[in-house]
């Protein structure tokens, strides 16, 4: 195969993994929108808001020791 037919094929190349990708994120958007005005998880809300506050009203690093139960890494927190 000369270099001008492996050049004039790369951008279809390209193209295919593309268009999928492009579709799956378009999917994955039109699902977002259509849940956005839900409350979410009950739960997880209220564990979310429970964690602020606490760190909140205490210094970060007595967190896991002021919070009782959480499941998450350090980081996410400041996040």
């Amino acid at each position: 195969m000369s270099a001008s037919a492996r050049a004039a094929l790369a951008p279809a190349a390209a193209r295919s993994w593309l268009t999928p990708l492009t579709g799956i994120l378009l999917a994955g958007l039109i699902v977002r929108l259509l849940f956005i005005g839900s409350t979410g998880f009950h739960n997880d809300v209220r564990a979310f808001e429970s964690w602020t506050l606490t760190l909140h009203d205490n210094a970060p690093w007595v967190f896991y020791a002021k919070a009782g139960f959480a499941d998450y890494p350090p980081g996410y927190f400041v996040v």
